[in-house]
This record gives structure tokens, sequence and C-alpha cells, in this order.
């Protein structure tokens, strides 16, 4: 696995500039997170990496190869997504929905029996064994965000990209959600690429941390280096207080 790189990029809508001539840099096994106010162009930095929107200028390197040379199944073997969403009605039960994320291997016709083992191996990983056959829709928050990180992983990605997964959660799902992406890119090199907008959140999970705002990256660095007084006061316009804990600064409620 290697690093996916953006360089120069800048993006928008119309005449509207929402990204302009930033930088970045994810790394396997590691959790980078994206945050900053809304509007910000989070969730669009990661629509352009997934070539759902085109930018106006810059380059994003996976491999060593522009992602715009990829097919639309190559680019799903590389990069997994989760959007933001609260909860689908699917008629659909748990294992059925794990096992799509083999779409991207299968043939023309979906004629390609899908890998079992992957699929068991991934319910056992995200403890969803004895909910295999159980509905979807009777499913509680915190399961369901379990199915769809396992549909996720049997995707076999490089990058797992996920939209504020934690937004509709109870703060134990939330906390459930975070440390099984820890542990899987503690124990695999995928590397996850998270838009959070809880500060506590990203300083405890991430390994590296991207501020968005005013179209830039405005600070980059390991926790402890970029959640600050500071940047909290120049990025989200307020003087919060400040605790550290095992070396990372924690926002005070």
């Amino acid at each position: 696995m290697s690093s996916l790189v953006i360089e120069n990029l800048t993006v928008g809508y119309a005449k509207k500039p929402v990204l302009e001539n930033v930088s970045l840099t994810f790394m396997p096994s590691q959790i980078t997170a994206l945050i900053g106010k809304n509007g910000c162009g989070k969730s669009t930095l990661l629509k352009t990496i997934l070539g759902f929107i085109k930018p106006r200028s810059g380059e994003i390197n996976l491999d060593g190869k522009s992602i715009a040379s990829f097919r639309p199944k190559a680019l799903a073997q590389k990069l997994s997504y989760l959007p933001q969403i609260q909860r689908a009605n699917l008629d659909l039960d748990v294992k059925t929905i794990v096992s799509l994320g083999q779409y991207p291997y299968q043939g023309f016709w979906l004629n390609t029996s899908p890998n079992e083992e992957l699929i068991k191996k991934a319910l056992a990983k995200f403890n969803l064994e004895t909910l295999a056959n159980k509905p979807y829709n009777e499913l509680s928050g915190g399961e369901a965000q379990r199915v769809w990180l396992a549909m996720l992983y049997v995707q076999q990605p490089e990058y797992i990209l996920l939209d504020e997964p934690t937004t509709f959660l109870d703060i134990g799902y939330q906390v459930e959600l975070l440390d099984y992406l820890k542990e899987l890119t503690t124990s695999t090199k995928i590397g996850v690429i998270l838009v959070i907008h809880d500060i506590n959140m990203a300083s405890k999970y991430a390994d590296y941390i991207y501020i968005l705002d005013s179209q830039k990256v405005k600070y980059a660095g390991k926790p402890e280096e970029v959640i600050t007084s500071k940047a909290l006061k120049e990025v989200f316009g307020f003087e919060g207080e400040l605790i550290k804990h095992d070396n990372k600064n924690y926002l005070l409620p």
C-alpha cells in the first residue's frame, strides 16, 4: 500500500472555489481526520478524491498514478466510501449487505461468486456473526454502522473514506465505531480518511489532522500539534479551554 497524495488541488462549484491550491498526503495504517467549520470543503474533498467531482486544477495520485486514470471498478478496489447517511430502508439481511463489498471484484453480469471466506472474516471482525441473517431494518444504529464498515472491509480497499459517520449515533456507538476504525488501521495497512465534526474525537483517534478553513489547509499535524487554543480561535471563532491527557489536548464542555 502506498500514500495518497494531493498536490495543488483547486475545486469549486460554478464560479465559486471551495478548495484552492491545497496539498495533503494520506498514509496507510493511520486515521487522518479532516475538521473545520461547515462548508469548508471537507466533503467536497472526499468526493473529489473519489472522482465524483472533477477538479479545476491539481493532481490526486495513488500508487504513483493519477486517480483520473483508474477505471471505476479499479478505483473501487482502491478506495471505499461511506457517505453521511441516517438510516437506509433496506429489505436485506446483514450478510447480503456485507457481501456487496465484493462488487468491484465480480465479473460481467456479476457472475463471479463472492469471496465467502472474506465475508465470514468480516462478519467476525466487526462482531456481526450472530446478526448475519438479521434484517437490516431491525438493527440498532451502532449495529448498522458496523455492517457498513464490514462491507467496506470486504471491498479490500487501500483507503476507507468516511463522511461524518458518527453524526447520528449515541456517544456509546460513536466510541465503538471509532474503536473499530482504530483497530482496523493497526491490524491492516488500510488507511482511514475521516471527516468528523467532534474535535475531541478527532484528537483522541486521529494519527494526523488537517484543519480546513477559507478554502485552504490552515493547520496540519499530529493532534497535539494542531488542537490548540490558537487554532480553535482562528478557525472556529471561540476561545475554548483545553485540558491535556495522554499528551493530547481536549476541549472542555
